[in-house]
């Protein structure tokens, strides 16, 4: 299983998350969010990232012209969509940066939700399951997953920390993890105590799975 880590603002904590094996470094790029950085702070900050960790820029219905300066600053590996980005945006996203892969976000509260999900499997190449205020720290009922076994991997978001990633992993049964808001200890900031935990916690995990 891998992890993303997402809303970094500091150089320092992102120093902390590759040191201890974080497998996608998020950047949020909507204005609106605590967590929010501009595409040139985000140019120091993607020094600190290795071609080995996926750069993950979250935007919501962003303009083209804000997308070309995101990719200009950060170069993302990902795109992740947190908005009501249609079918047409993204074959158009695709078109533009056809080496940017594609996470569209989903807000799930109820079994109907993924249903919505089936008309993006042929444009995305993840999905990614949230709540439905993401940033907020709140998990959606993660049962309504246990049967989902959609035709693209996604990432499980929303609400995890280091006191429910285990119930989260057991019911779910997610190939990747989402982590924003559970490695805070103050909102919009990081704390590279949760960060370790968080991590070591993963590793222990997949080298069990490894072994059994």
């Amino acid at each position: 299983m891998k992890i993303k880590l997402c809303g970094f603002t500091e150089v320092k904590t992102i120093e902390t998350a590759i040191e201890y094996g974080c497998d996608f470094i998020g950047l949020v790029f909507a204005k609106n969010s605590v967590r929010y950085v501009d595409p040139n702070h985000a140019k120091n900050l993607s020094s600190t990232i290795p071609d080995s960790v996926g750069r993950v820029a979250v935007v919501v219905n962003e303009t083209l012209e804000n997308l070309h300066k995101i990719n200009q600053n950060f170069q993302p590996n990902f795109f992740q969509l947190h908005g009501d980005e249609n079918i047409d945006y993204i074959k158009n996203l695709k078109k533009i940066f056809p080496k940017t892969s594609i996470i569209k976000a989903f807000s799930i509260s109820n079994k109907n939700d993924l249903n919505k999900i089936e008309n993006f499997n042929n444009y995305v190449d993840y999905f990614l399951l949230d709540n439905k205020n993401p940033g907020s720290g709140e998990a959606f009922d993660w049962k309504i997953l246990q049967d989902f076994n959609p035709p693209k991997p996604y990432f499980l978001s929303g609400g995890i920390n280091i006191k429910n990633i285990d119930e989260a992993i057991q019911i779910a049964h997610p190939q990747f993890i989402d982590i924003s808001s559970g490695i805070e200890e103050i909102k919009g900031i990081k704390s590279s105590k949760l960060i370790i935990e968080i991590l070591q916690k993963i590793k222990i995990y997949n080298q069990k799975n490894s072994t059994s």
